[in-house]
């Protein structure tokens, strides 16, 4: 009888036997996933501080989720459905972009973070059938390894669709200048009078008399105040002559602050490139920000083990799921 009873208990582990639940975490997991596709897409739009916070939180609470749904629901072919849901609903509010961006390297990419997300649940869902006894931790990180490089790459290619399609510069006045702020202090050991807040007719100034042997710039100091500044402007023209050899600055606001000046320089010279050109800016903006992303990843699997585990326990506790035995030696998680 206790044998009869055993296999019983078998059958019923190997199956979902609560449709609503596994609806019910599908559905969670697919509108967290459109919110924070929505929300990014906001963010690229707007620059707000905001919308970037709201993805990234709604991501962080998908991802909890997502390690739910790979723990609970034992049908491969079940996961992968609602993952290809979720993954639909984030992408979404990129649609027109990508479609305007459609290309066969894009396509391509495109599937390959889809396919490294559904192997993210599959190694997790492997983890757990090959393993007697799996930590939560290990289970966690395994699983989320894959799953973050794939929503990585797929955020990357939704920013690249969506600067492709508008046609302008993939950087923010607001990146710019705190990359300026950033690099200040090593650009000052070889220009110590630079400061990117000084206005562009500052800025030639400065460089133009850095430029000037030590022998000129003695002589310069004994001339009288006009004459000097007759000097200094006649040093700033040829500097000016000179850069323009290789980039225009004609049209450059000489009173606007140097990080303007460049921002609008540098949106200027891309919009008047080809297409092949923005197409490899971009590209070598995409490597950049998916190497910045990723640097994320570890500390967010981290966080996201803890907090799903926090989440388990609670299904656990409210019945939502419920341990059985799979075999005598073996435990088995259901969502009865």
């Amino acid at each position: 009888m206790a044998e009869v009873n055993r296999i019983k208990v078998v059958e019923q582990a190997e199956i979902d036997t609560s449709l609503w639940k596994i609806s019910t975490i599908g559905a969670v997991g697919a509108t967290l996933a459109a919110l924070s596709g929505y929300a990014l897409l906001m963010a690229f739009e707007n620059e707000n501080a905001l919308y970037y916070f709201s993805s990234v939180a709604g991501l962080f609470i998908f991802l909890n989720i997502f390690i739910l749904q790979t723990l609970l629901i034992k049908y491969f072919q079940t996961q992968i459905v609602i993952i290809i849901a979720e993954i639909a609903a984030f992408s979404a509010f990129f649609a027109q972009g990508m479609w305007q961006a459609f290309s066969g390297t894009f396509i391509v990419l495109f599937i390959v973070g889809v396919a490294i997300v559904i192997l993210g649940a599959r190694t997790g869902r492997k983890h757990l059938q090959t393993n007697l006894e799996v930590g939560f931790f290990d289970f966690s990180t395994k699983t989320l390894r894959n799953v973050a490089n794939g929503l990585v790459l797929l955020i990357v290619l939704f920013y690249l669709s969506f600067n492709g399609a508008r046609g302008v510069l993939p950087l923010s006045q607001e990146t710019l200048n705190a990359t300026l702020r950033f690099s200040e202090p090593f650009a000052q050991k070889y220009l110590p009078a630079l400061s990117f807040n000084s206005t562009m007719h500052e800025f030639l100034q400065d460089l133009a008399l850095n430029v000037l042997s030590a022998e000129e710039r003695r002589r310069l100091e004994k001339l009288t105040t006009e004459s000097r500044a007759g000097l200094v402007s006649n040093a700033v023209q040829n500097l000016k002559t000179e850069i323009n050899r290789y980039i225009d600055i004609s049209n450059v606001n000489e009173e606007d602050p140097l990080s303007v000046a460049l921002y609008r320089l540098i949106a200027e010279k891309f919009a008047a490139a080809n297409r092949a050109v923005q197409t490899s800016i971009l590209i070598s903006g995409g490597i950049l920000l998916f190497t910045i992303l990723r640097l994320f990843v570890w500390p967010l699997t981290i966080l996201v083990t803890f907090t799903s585990y926090v989440m388990y326990q609670i299904l656990l506790a409210l019945g939502f799921a419920r341990i059985t035995l799979e075999t005598r030696t073996r435990e088995m998680i259901l969502m009865p």
